[in-house]
Parts: C-alpha cells; sequence; structure tokens
C-alpha cells in the first residue's frame, strides 16, 4: 500500500521538478505541495502554541482563585502562578518561533525572509527577558533572606553580636542582664 502510494503519488511531483518544460523552466508541483504542507503543519503548531498559552491562563486563574480564597497563604504564593505561567509562556513563544519558521522554510521570498527575522528578534527577546525574570526568581528562592525563628515574618529584629570584645562582667548587677548589653553595644 505505502509502495503504491509512494511510486503513483510521491515519485511522479519529484520527477516533475525536476524535468524542464518546454520552455525550460521546472513545474513547481512538487514545491507548491511542500509549501502547502509546510503551512499545513505550521498552523498545527501554532494550535499547540495556542492550547499551551490557553491552558496555562486556565492553570494561572484556577490559582489565583484559591489564593485569593485562602488568605493565609505564603507571600511567595502569587509570584510562583506569575513564574509558573511566565514559563509556559515562554514555551508557547518557542513554539510560536517554530511555527514562523515552517512557514518560511520551503523557498522563501525576501519579504517573507524579512518578517521572519523580525518576528524572530521580537519573540526572542521576550523570551529572554521572561527567562531573565524566571532566573531572578529563582536565584531568589535558593537565596532567600534569613529570617529569625522568634521573629514576625514583617518584623525587622536587632541582631547582636554573639562575642564582645570586653568580658561580660561575672558579679551580678542590680541592673537587668540585657540593660547591661545595651549600655555596652553603645
Amino acid at each position: 500500500m505505502i509502495g503504491f502510494l509512494l511510486y503513483n503519488n510521491i515519485l511522479p511531483l519529484i520527477w516533475q521538478v525536476s524535468t524542464p518544460t518546454a520552455d525550460n523552466t521546472t513545474d513547481p508541483g512538487f514545491l507548491d505541495l511542500l509549501k502547502t504542507w509546510s503551512g499545513y503543519l505550521a498552523t498545527g503548531v501554532e494550535v499547540c502554541a495556542a492550547i499551551v498559552i490557553g491552558i496555562a491562563a486556565i492553570e494561572a486563574f484556577i490559582s489565583t482563585i484559591i489564593l485569593f480564597v485562602m488568605r493565609n497563604n505564603p507571600p511567595e504564593a502569587k509570584e510562583n502562578v506569575r513564574l509558573r505561567l511566565g514559563r509556559w509562556l515562554a514555551v508557547a513563544l518557542e513554539f510560536g518561533l517554530a511555527a514562523d519558521i515552517l512557514r518560511t522554510a520551503v523557498a522563501p521570498n525576501w519579504s517573507e525572509i524579512g518578517q521572519l527575522v523580525v518576528i524572530a528578534f521580537l519573540r526572542t527577546a521576550l523570551n529572554f527577558f521572561l527567562q531573565q525574570e524566571i532566573d531572578r526568581a529563582a536565584a531568589r528562592e535558593a537565596n532567600p533572606p534569613p529570617v529569625s525563628p522568634t521573629s514576625n515574618p514583617g518584623e525587622q529584629t536587632p541582631t547582636y553580636p554573639t562575642s564582645s570584645p570586653t568580658p561580660l562582667p561575672t558579679r551580678k548587677s542590680k541592673t537587668d542582664g540585657l540593660s547591661s548589653l545595651f549600655r555596652r553595644a553603645r
């Protein structure tokens, strides 16, 4: 069956491309077929990009609603939703760029090449800045600011040196031990 299709449909098209016509030009039959099929394939890839964007937007929306309803979320929860959406958008941008390349893969003219260059530049720039934001957020997650275990998350607590340049007095004074530390720190 496959041999029959190959012999009766594909090979004659290839033969038409390589066979000159009466005016010494080649018949663009196979080239038109390739251009048509690459257009269909590019449209399919664009549909995949749209599906990725749609699913990512729905997921981000549902996560946002959950964050809104449950008020006791960690502060970085909103940023996690935003970054997850950003990662999926970066994937969709790659799909879109692949579709644009497919559209111009077969016998492009200068206008199509120029459009591809501009679109590829814009999509690559968007992807670059999006990836930078994702990397910065990952670095913030890897190195969180130190938080004292006894303090509240939004409260600043003073830090005291663990060793003092002068030895602490050995006799008990009438004042509280903390107040003597504060006087010594000044």
